[in-house]
């Protein structure tokens, strides 16, 4: 799962825009869901990348990367997977501003993309 991270989040670690503030994922259709941290170190319970936290594992119903659960099928509306999901996950920075939806919906209404993440979400999804 962490392999398929690739360049894109290394581009995200090393963004100066980012140095200064974790970028958060929230899920669900109010957006209320805390689903992880992109920027923290994957031993924090927090990051995305802790495979065996809430937030990284394949099995958690909290996870982007669970391909049957609500936030990482291919079914699911709220889903980062969902080519037609109208709430897929939002991208913030710690002080609640919005950098885009992660997505593989290019054409939901309102979505802001975010094309560094692009490659992530493809490895997620596939």
């Amino acid at each position: 799962m962490t392999a398929a991270l690739g360049s894109s989040w290394a581009f995200l670690l090393s963004s100066p825009a980012f140095a200064s503030n974790h970028l958060l994922l929230y899920g669900g259709q109010d957006h209320n869901i805390f689903l992880g941290c992109f920027t923290c170190h994957e031993l924090n319970p927090d990051s995305i990348s802790n495979e065996i936290g809430r937030y990284g594992s394949e099995v958690s119903p909290t996870s982007i990367f669970n391909k049957v659960g609500r936030y990482g099928s291919q079914v699911s509306n709220e889903s980062v997977c969902n080519p037609r999901a109208s709430y897929p996950p939002v991208v913030v920075d710690e002080a609640g501003d919005i950098y885009g939806y992660l997505t593989v919906n290019l054409s939901a209404r309102d979505a802001i993309q975010i094309p560094q993440l692009q490659g992530l979400v493809m490895g997620i999804c596939r």
